[in-house]
């Protein structure tokens, strides 16, 4: 543990992510992009994609070469999450969003060990706004301001819900028994930062989407109290064999586990 642990209190890394992503929100902003290609799934690829991906990229390799690198953006296999400790990348989380001209992209950067997100740095350029972990705890820079965020350590008669606008027939179902009117809709790395930011209590997500929208956001979740639990109510984990993640429940506390089993 001595190896992660000096990483999670390395003032030169810190300050090297911060550059780094930074630097990619600037590059964001210009919104100089074009549309490359399509994949497989029907999301996009945009040059900013590629750019900011590089630039990423190459600031980990400088900063830390011998840790291994994972993104959307670069071919993967099966085995790229099952690796002890990697950095799992999402350049642009939200792209078809951000070609339209919507403020809810991020910029996502995690570190992983033995399958758990120990570090997270995400940037939503629009709002001038970086979340980061450092030391244990999440941090939240917000026009130059650096405070220091707290996820809701109490359960409390009325849920405040935040979620994706588009769900599935599964959680509608679930919302009707958590029966709150407080429900929030912001993309998935976003969702994680407003729980750390005690402004929401949970995100259920019961379909699967891909490990990299969410790692540094669950990252900066944990580290601000919170949990990430798999669809058997256990910490989630990052080390299987693909990219998708299943079902999970992001939470403000883990007092969370025993009201969800009773649901």
């Amino acid at each position: 543990m001595s190896k992660i642990n000096n990483l999670l209190f390395d003032e030169k890394l810190k300050n090297g992510l911060l550059d780094c992503i930074n630097k990619c929100a600037h590059i964001a902003l210009k919104h100089t992009t074009k549309i490359l290609r399509n994949k497989s799934d029907g999301t996009i690829v945009t040059s900013n994609d590629i750019k900011i991906n590089n630039i990423i990229r190459d600031r980990l390799y400088s900063l830390r070469p011998d840790i291994p690198y994972v993104s959307e953006e670069d071919p993967i296999n099966k085995y790229s999450f099952t690796q002890n400790i990697y950095w799992l990348i999402d350049p642009i989380d939200g792209t078809t969003g951000y070609v339209n001209g919507k403020n809810n992209y991020t910029i996502n950067i995690a570190l992983i060990f033995k399958g758990t997100p120990v570090l997270g740095y995400i940037a939503n350029p629009p709002s001038n706004t970086i979340w980061y972990t450092f030391r244990n705890s999440t941090f939240m820079i917000k026009h130059q301001l650096n405070k220091k965020i707290h996820a809701t350590r109490n359960l409390k008669n009325s849920f405040r819900v935040i979620m994706s606008k588009t769900t599935s027939t599964i959680t509608n179902k679930l919302l009707e028994k958590l029966n709150t009117k407080e429900i929030s809709y912001f993309s998935s790395s976003l969702k994680f930062c407003k729980i750390a930011e005690g402004k929401a209590d949970i995100y259920p997500r019961l379909e699967g989407i891909s490990k990299w929208d969410i790692a540094a956001g669950d990252a900066i979740l944990r580290a601000a109290g919170g949990l990430l639990l798999n669809a058997h109510l256990k910490s989630y984990k990052y080390n299987t064999p693909n990219s998708r993640t299943g079902n999970f429940f992001a939470v403000a506390t883990p007092k969370w586990k025993e009201t969800l089993k009773k649901l």
